[in-house]
């Protein structure tokens, strides 16, 4: 499965989500063990179209045949973040 993470450069939000959450451990050994982890930055990179890039962070679970199965939105603390990976792991079921 795959986990999409879309930010932007100057997004304030992404920047305390990257050091709030996806700089812990935990998270990061979850993220690795369960996904392949990618980051897109709006202002970076084309963005496939089904993707919304307004409010972001935007965080995309999709399946190994690219169907997104869990969608969420905005920055999260580490516990918070990590309740949003159980919510992703329900959705996949």
């Amino acid at each position: 499965d795959v986990y999409i993470f879309i930010g932007a450069d100057e997004c304030r939000f992404c920047v305390l989500f990257k050091k709030k959450a996806l700089s812990k451990k935990a998270v990061i050994e979850r993220l690795n063990s369960e996904y392949i982890p990618v980051y897109l930055s709006r202002d970076q990179h084309k963005i496939p179209s089904n993707f919304e890039t307004q409010g972001v962070p935007r965080h995309y679970f999709l399946s190994s045949d690219g169907k997104v199965y869990h969608e969420d939105r905005g920055s999260r603390e580490e516990s918070g973040f990590l309740s949003i990976l159980d919510e992703a792991e329900l959705q996949k079921e």
